[in-house]
């Protein structure tokens, strides 16, 4: 399969929300008291037009040989302030990365991941970091693949008054 990466503009909404919407059910399925099923789009066109018109704000779609949109990242670009004790710092923040099932395995996520990093050094920004939530397996592995590695992990309890007490 030959993938095309290319910034997606206004015309591919629909592309994005579908793929968004494959995403969102992988992550619904494994984690219901984070993520809630919607009736409609889970990111509104105002929010994803927001990003397309950002300068330091991007979403590429990777394009199959049909012409199709089998894959998204998204990112933007972040920096950290100059405070005494933090290093100060820029780097782009990937929001996410979808690839549909069928094109799964075939360079697509690498493909997305590539683009993203030169978009990054083409501004200057020389580090980018992303999430993901621990039952990805799949996902930290091909991350981990790509030469991603963990510097923090976001952790977490639901609480229940009987093991707080008073």
């Amino acid at each position: 399969m030959q993938i095309q990466i290319r910034a997606a503009t206004s015309a591919d909404m629909d592309a994005i929300q579908r793929i968004y919407a494959y995403g969102d059910a992988v992550h619904l399925a494994a984690l219901s008291e984070f993520f809630r099923k919607v009736d409609q789009p889970a990111r509104p066109i105002s929010y994803l037009q927001e990003h397309l018109d950002r300068d330091d704000a991007a979403i590429f779609l990777a394009i199959d040989d049909a012409g199709d949109a089998v894959g998204l990242l998204h990112l933007y670009h972040r920096a950290v302030p100059d405070l005494p004790m933090l290093v100060p710092r820029r780097y782009a923040m990937i929001e996410g990365l979808v690839v549909l099932p069928e094109a799964q395995r075939q360079g697509v996520g690498s493909a997305l991941l590539r683009h993203a990093e030169r978009w990054a050094l083409s501004r200057g920004i020389d580090q980018v970091e992303l999430a993901v939530w621990e039952f990805n397996a799949g996902a930290r592995q091909f991350y981990e693949s790509q030469n991603y590695g963990t510097i923090r992990r976001t952790m977490w309890k639901p609480l229940n008054s009987s093991e707080v007490g008073p």
